[in-house]
């Protein structure tokens, strides 16, 4: 057989006849200009994955018609399912595959190589609390973090009070679900954070002209940081991914919290008990921080067993409703506030171990009892109600509250 190219097939055409009746060696000519080559094989693969992707979309259409159509199956489960089948093509195109030593290594190594280089200890987005980004780097891509505590304790000051430096200092986005309160209340949280100005005062509009001139001044400052609320209730996981998706597709998004952990619902899964509801939550919390590849932070409500025993510093047993939510997380971290229990004085540990006593008003202690990477410990903060805000507590402000504390002993014989 001959090889068929423009010349011999113009020339077998042209001993047929046929040349001049199909148009000529011109045409001949311009039929070649069409023809795949392998300098556009990635190219055309890519549209055979997208019309693959295409033929996947109408065979779930047609599912979702049909099930449309049937009266057996509850709205929520339809919507769950629909959802579910859209979701699982797009992570099919997405979902990768084995990688070799090989191929790893030398990404770690530039990685490592990069870190020793640095003059800073925080490999992550750092938190704004110094102590805490030294115990664990920062918050780092793909991490489950929880941040637990009894009610009124100050999870979510906490929580703002990350999200503000993320999304302030180091100009990157931060998704943030409040499934408890209104966008509106956040508002106001952030504002006596970033302000110093009383929560309560902003909330009653009881501000006093010099602040409500101050902060009127500053809030292009708060606005401009890159901070998206939704502040829809009872959202699924699946909710929450979708609209990352969509966010994320418009803005850079370099952290997600969610708040609070207790408030997602399962959908219209038939779930046994709440236990198990609570252990799907936590799976699928975590499997969105791999998603998605940024720290995701889940508030998380403790169980009333801390308010039963003498010692009221939270512990891992702790964690309400299932231990699956201890065993998925890569960090755990209880919010400890000695005066919410009644103490005058509190325990803190200093180097090497060290007990001192202090005074508890307004002392905080954040206790990192999970790292998955890192080593465990407390950080000392200083809490402000009126401003509901936390900050570092430098360990020479700890040493001056040990010796108001040995004053006071003093003071009163030793008791």
């Amino acid at each position: 057989d001959s090889p068929a190219d423009l010349v011999t097939v113009a020339d077998q055409l042209h001993k047929s006849g046929d040349l001049e009746r199909i148009g000529g060696r011109s045409y001949i000519a311009s039929l070649t200009t069409g023809v795949v080559t392998s300098g556009n094989l990635e190219y055309h693969a890519e549209i055979i994955r997208e019309k693959a992707v295409l033929r996947k979309l109408i065979h779930v259409g047609g599912d979702i018609v049909a099930k449309s159509y049937s009266e057996h199956e509850s709205i929520d489960d339809l919507l769950d399912d629909v959802e579910s089948m859209i979701l699982q093509i797009g992570e099919q195109r997405l979902r990768g595959d084995f990688a070799s030593l090989d191929e790893i290594i030398p990404k770690t190594w530039e990685k490592l190589d990069e870190m020793r280089n640095s003059n800073h200890s925080v490999t992550g987005l750092a938190t704004g609390f110094k102590e805490l980004d030294d115990l664990t780097s920062g918050l780092h891509g793909s991490d489950y973090v929880i941040i637990a505590a009894r009610p009124s304790v100050g999870k979510t000051s906490l929580a703002l009070g990350m999200a503000l430096n993320v999304a302030v200092e180091q100009e990157q986005g931060v998704a943030l679900f409040s499934l408890e309160m209104a966008a509106e209340q956040l508002v106001i949280r952030l504002m006596a954070n970033k302000f110093r100005v009383n929560a309560h005062s902003l909330r009653t509009g009881k501000l006093r002209k010099s602040d409500f001139k101050r902060i009127g001044g500053k809030l292009p400052l708060l606005a401009n940081a890159n901070v998206f609320i939704d502040d829809t209730p009872s959202l699924t996981v699946l909710d929450m991914k979708a609209k990352c998706r969509r966010l994320m597709k418009r803005h850079s998004i370099g952290l997600l919290i969610v708040d609070y952990l207790q408030l997602i619902t399962a959908g219209g899964r038939r779930i046994e008990s709440r236990q198990q509801e609570i252990t799907l939550i936590s799976r699928q919390l975590k499997a969105l921080a791999r998603e998605l590849n940024v720290p995701v932070i889940a508030l998380s409500q403790l169980s009333r067993a801390v308010e039963s025993r003498e010692n009221k510093r939270p512990i891992l047993a702790d964690l309400r409703e299932s231990g699956a939510i201890e065993q998925d997380a890569d960090v755990v971290m209880f919010i400890y506030r000695p005066e919410m229990y009644g103490l005058k004085y509190t325990e803190i540990y200093g180097e090497g171990g060290m007990e001192k006593k202090v005074p508890s008003e307004g002392i905080a202690e954040l206790i990192l009892a999970k790292q998955r990477n890192g080593p465990i410990g407390s950080v000392y903060m200083a809490f402000h109600k009126e401003y509901a805000t936390f900050e570092d507590l430098a360990p020479s402000a700890l040493e001056n509250l040990a010796e108001t504390y040995d004053e006071q002993q003093f003071e009163h014989g030793g008791t």
